[in-house]
């Protein structure tokens, strides 16, 4: 069977994780993180915070709540159909992020995972269109859907498991 990204995401989601928007909500599907934002919103009980096209600028807001795991939420090409939904290490960041933020992402995510000692992870939407004043797209419409759905079912996991052992 091939492992989805939500297979993976189960795999290393901690209940201290916390989830990061980043995008410009005026830019079409750059919207993804923000809008998957908007959804979970009361639906978890993970942190959430919106950091705008300058992830950069929130180190200190990450830092201090001290998670296990950051996950961003962002568009990023990788030439998959736009829509599609990837997980990726902030290591394969490099090749990946929406043009408008990818240095500062990559930066972010190296500080995060150095102040914090904590992992750091990029769910992202490959985007249709990114243009100042364009509307989201409807394919990255309904992955804003099915994200925020399938994290929320993650969420009730994992507040309702067993506490994790240390097996790492």
């Amino acid at each position: 069977m091939k492992k989805t990204w939500y297979h993976s995401l189960q795999r290393v989601m901690r209940p201290r994780s916390l989830v990061v928007g980043v995008g410009n909500r005026l830019r079409g599907d750059d919207a993804f993180g923000p809008a998957v934002l908007d959804a979970l919103r009361g639906h978890v009980h993970w942190p959430l915070l919106d950091a705008g096209d300058a992830p950069e600028n929130c180190t200190g807001a990450v830092e201090s709540v001290e998670p296990e795991l950051v996950m961003l939420l962002d568009a990023a090409h990788w030439g998959a159909t736009p829509g599609s939904v990837g997980l990726f290490s902030f290591r394969e960041i490099g090749w990946c992020g929406a043009s408008t933020h990818s240095a500062c992402l990559r930066l972010f995510c190296h500080l995060v995972a150095a102040r914090c000692g904590c992992d750091v992870v990029l769910l992202a939407a490959q985007p249709e269109r990114t243009d100042l004043g364009a509307p989201m797209s409807e394919r990255v419409s309904r992955s804003v859907a099915t994200v925020a759905t399938r994290l929320s079912r993650l969420d009730e996991m994992l507040r309702t498991q067993e506490p994790r052992t240390a097996e790492r």
